[in-house]
């Protein structure tokens, strides 16, 4: 087995995706890696830019613009490996790198491609901005507007931490706890309160979600937030994850969970989705109410 072979096992990849990323590694061969070695070393450069110049040379062989994608993600987060953890630290290396293997199932579920549709995604991923840290995904931002919490009070362009949930599967509140711990370790040195903010926008934190999957993992995540602000989404363009791949016709959805009914009546009744702004207030240790 191959190093980079052990790496797709290491990420619990299933063999269709390493045969598929491994193949097209080594048939874009020195020109990927060269492209990988660019974008490394260039912090300027988006991961776009550098898939979109490996363009010519993937359509020649026939790897679809996903694959090409995904297999350029793969060999960057491969080849950053001693820098990132030494950088990190090996278990958030690894659970950071294992975005792509839900990236991987997302894109096979909605097109059938073992790929990426998401390559502007690993922009902030790639360049260890963005960490996996336990089951949510975290980075620093600065704050678009000023927000007054009952423990927090943050003006416009200040520093918070902006979580993320990937679509790894099981949701719980002590996931959440300790993910938020863990974040808190992580970024404390970049803040000068004891006191932490915690930021998410999200449709996982429509009130109206919540209300509708009651005890389960998305009204868990949702219920760790003071939800400040409510703003619909008439385009949907989260509808996907809730039912796998793009609906043809919004107004005809399936059913199948208490999720997919209530976001199916909404549309039917001329609704749409809505994405949930919200904040939390973190000592290290626990959520401050």
């Amino acid at each position: 087995m191959t190093e980079l072979q052990a790496f797709c096992e290491r990420l619990s990849f299933p063999e269709e995706y390493t045969i598929a990323l491994t193949g097209a590694i080594t048939r874009l061969g020195e020109e990927l890696s060269a492209t990988v070695s660019g974008f490394l070393a260039d912090p300027r450069r988006s991961a776009a830019d550098a898939t979109a110049a490996l363009a010519a040379s993937a359509d020649a062989l026939g790897i679809h613009p996903y694959t090409r994608d995904a297999a350029f993600v793969l060999l960057a987060f491969f080849c950053q490996k001693e820098e990132f953890i030494r950088e990190c630290g090996e278990e958030v290396y690894y659970d950071t790198a294992k975005d792509l293997l839900w990236k991987l199932r997302e894109c096979h579920t909605r097109y059938g491609i073992v790929g990426t549709v998401s390559i502007g995604w690993y922009n902030i991923l790639l360049r260890r901005k963005l960490l996996t840290l336990g089951r949510l995904q975290f980075h620093t931002v600065a704050y678009p507007e000023d927000y007054e919490g009952k423990h927090i009070s943050i003006k416009k362009g200040d520093l918070v931490i902006k979580t993320h949930i990937p679509s790894s599967g099981k949701l719980t509140p002590e996931m959440c706890l300790d993910s938020f711990r863990r974040a808190y370790r992580f970024f404390r040195p970049q803040f000068s309160s004891d006191i932490i903010p915690i930021y998410c926008a999200s449709w996982m934190l429509d009130p109206a979600i919540a209300a509708a999957v009651e005890g389960g993992g998305i009204a868990a995540f949702a219920s760790c937030f003071t939800i400040f602000k409510v703003k619909d989404d008439p385009k949907n363009d989260d509808l996907w994850r809730i039912f796998g791949t793009d609906p043809a016709d919004p107004t005809a959805l399936p059913r199948g969970n208490r999720l997919q009914s209530a976001l199916a009546e909404r549309l039917a009744a001329g609704g749409c989705m809505a994405i949930g702004f919200g904040m939390i207030a973190h000592d290290g240790e626990q959520i401050l109410r």
